[in-house]
């Protein structure tokens, strides 16, 4: 991103606009056991080549992670080069509505690509482009639902992300909706649980898979217990999506989810990339853009933003949806992904994956200081695990061997693997844990 010069009076009447006197101010929320306590040793006025060999110097002494093992939604897969290379252009790099299609077929034209791939991927015919994060696109697919059946409860398997929980719960909360929790057995959503629950006035059923702790959910079983409730998809591992059934051929009503997966860098926690896919009857429900082919006057294809009025986008209290946010970049950087990767690449990424996240599991499941937990429940590329170690010394063994070691979860640590992880890093975590076991 291009460096933007203020000069002192801009900054000045910038601080006055926002009622600060000093940039230190803006900073205020920041904790301060989480600021910097040394000045940065930069003396300038420098030359734009010795400013950055200054930086370089400073930033030697930052820890980078050479093995991530740590999932939960945010997942480090390979990104080609040509990703960054093609989406920087200048014109994919703008937060601009394409409403003058005249001027905007090539965005639109990606966007139309990247619809038609994420319907593939999940076998339903609608796509829209895009939405927030994946906890959002959970909550407005279980809105979809309820606009279409009028129904208002919603079975939520426990087996979901704890933060698309929260999400769902906030956006329900006012509407009369009510939302029921399905219990885990075994590491999977209890089946038997739904026996005794009366599913009539049920709008959806919202299943994650593979769940939080990585398990394959048995959803075929789900949905014949839930009868004519709309199934609800969701995945955080879009990963998933190339070498599991599609969502269609469980009877999912509606996918949705996060494609961070898809040539979207960890970057700390963000921007990710919503989707929702969706049979055609609720395609007049689905919030965000939805892009459409067409031929022009000449008889030329053509590519506009369709079925959604301009109220969606500047008049909240008409919208379909309250999320405005232009994601379409991190729409185009999937589109670019997987037109790069093509299915034998994502197929192989997501073996891969498999295939070291089994490869991790085999090498733990031995040692004296680990309880793997649900032992024989199938997994994609997660699984929780309990550790004996002291947490201090573990996450001191993690650290000087340059891993960001798994997600630790009240009680247990979930664990997972990526193309990205190598036999030596998978060997160094396991020195990690025998080196901290208590």
């Amino acid at each position: 991103m291009p460096y933007t010069n203020h000069s002192g009076d801009d900054v000045k009447e910038m601080l006055s606009y926002l009622g600060k006197s000093e940039i230190k101010d803006l900073f205020s929320s920041i904790p301060d056991k989480l600021k910097l306590k040394k000045k940065l040793a930069i003396r300038g006025p420098f030359s734009e080549k010795e400013l950055i060999s200054a930086v370089e110097d400073i930033a030697s002494g930052i820890i980078t992670f050479k093995e991530i093992f740590c999932g939960a939604g945010a997942y480090n897969h390979f990104i080609p080069a040509s990703v960054d290379e093609i989406t920087s252009r200048q014109e994919y790099y703008t937060a601009y509505t394409p409403y003058q299609p005249e001027v905007s077929q090539g965005s639109l034209q990606t966007m139309f690509e990247y619809q038609t791939m994420m319907a593939e991927l999940t076998g339903l015919p609608v796509s829209n482009a895009s939405m927030y994060d994946g906890a959002s696109a959970a909550a407005e697919a279980a809105l979809m639902a309820f606009r279409y059946n009028k129904r208002n409860r919603v079975l939520v398997s426990g087996g979901i992300h704890p933060d698309y929980l929260i999400t769902i719960n906030t956006y329900l909360k006012n509407t009369g909706i009510t939302v029921q929790t399905i219990p885990l057995k075994n590491g999977i959503t209890d089946i038997d649980a739904l026996a005794g629950v009366d599913v009539s006035g049920v709008s959806s059923v919202i299943i994650q898979n593979p769940n939080f702790s990585g398990f394959i959910e048995d959803i075929s079983a789900i949905k014949e217990r839930t009868k004519d409730a709309a199934l609800i998809y969701v995945t955080n591992e879009a990963l998933s999506l190339a070498v599991l059934k599609t969502p269609a051929d469980y009877g999912a009503a509606i996918c949705c989810g996060d494609a961070q997966a898809f040539g979207q860098p960890l970057a700390l926690g963000g921007p990710y990339l919503g989707f929702i896919t969706c049979s055609k009857e609720f395609l007049h429900l689905l919030p965000g853009r939805i892009i459409g082919a067409t031929v022009d006057r000449q008889g030329r294809q053509a590519f506009v933003m369709t079925l959604a009025a301009r109220e969606q986008h500047i008049r909240r209290e008409r919208a379909t949806s309250n999320i405005c946010s232009n994601h379409a970049l991190c729409a185009v950087r999937a589109a670019v992904y997987l037109s790069l990767m093509g299915t034998k690449g994502l197929q192989s990424a997501a073996y891969l994956s498999v295939k070291n996240a089994h490869k991790l599991y085999d090498a733990l499941l031995p040692l004296k200081n680990v309880e793997i937990l649900h032992t024989g429940a199938a997994f994609f590329n997660e699984f929780p695990a309990k550790l004996k170690v002291d947490k201090k010394a573990f996450a001191g063994s993690l650290l000087k061997r340059n891993i960001l070691g798994p997600l630790d979860i009240s009680g247990h640590y979930l664990f997972a693997a990526t193309e990205m992880n190598s036999d030596h890093g998978i060997e160094l975590l396991i020195d990690a844990v025998k080196e901290a076991a208590e």
